[in-house]
């Protein structure tokens, strides 16, 4: 494409059929046959886009040749990026963060073993030196969601103890 707007609050498809070659165990990933990709040659416009008005990414797994709903190859052990976007020009706007406006779901995304992918091992990026954005996958979650399960064990914490104070108190 020449260029391309996303809104908020619409979505794409994107596809992982392989990670490996078959032959070998390096990393085999060709954008837009292992895994699908688009290039805008021109601006892409991500400016309609906010924390409130996101862009939905649905993730799916499909090998292909072996008619399975899992990628070749995949590994959930492993770190790989893939490049969803490769662009002459980005257009953000003012304040915006590229990780807070797209969300991400893997209600079709399985592991080798058939096992769902979650979303919380997959983060955005702008990889501003090689003009892309990246679809990143690490088998660490990325570290929001240990704040937001730190966060709930405090809150847990600060309920025993009030429960406890109640109890001496009467």
């Amino acid at each position: 494409a020449s260029s391309l707007t996303l809104n908020g609050n619409s979505s794409m498809n994107f596809e992982v059929a392989a990670v490996l070659d078959g032959f070998s165990t390096t990393e085999y990933l060709l954008a837009g046959t292992d895994y699908d990709t688009i290039t805008v040659t021109g601006i892409l416009d991500l400016s309609a886009l906010s924390f409130e008005s996101r862009f939905n990414l649905n993730l799916a797994s499909f090998d292909p040749v072996a008619h399975t709903a899992y990628a070749f190859g995949w590994n959930s052990d492993s770190a790989v990026s893939f490049i969803l976007f490769d662009y002459g020009s980005l257009t953000l706007a003012e304040n915006q963060s590229i990780t807070s406006i797209f969300s991400i779901n893997t209600d079709g995304f399985y592991d080798t073993t058939g096992t769902k992918v979650l979303e919380n091992h997959f983060s955005i990026s702008n990889d501003i030196e090689n003009t892309r954005i990246m679809l990143n996958y690490s088998a660490v979650p990325e570290p929001s969601t240990y704040g937001i399960i730190l966060g709930g064990l405090a809150l847990a914490a600060a309920a025993i103890r009030r429960r406890r104070q109640a109890k001496l108190n009467s």
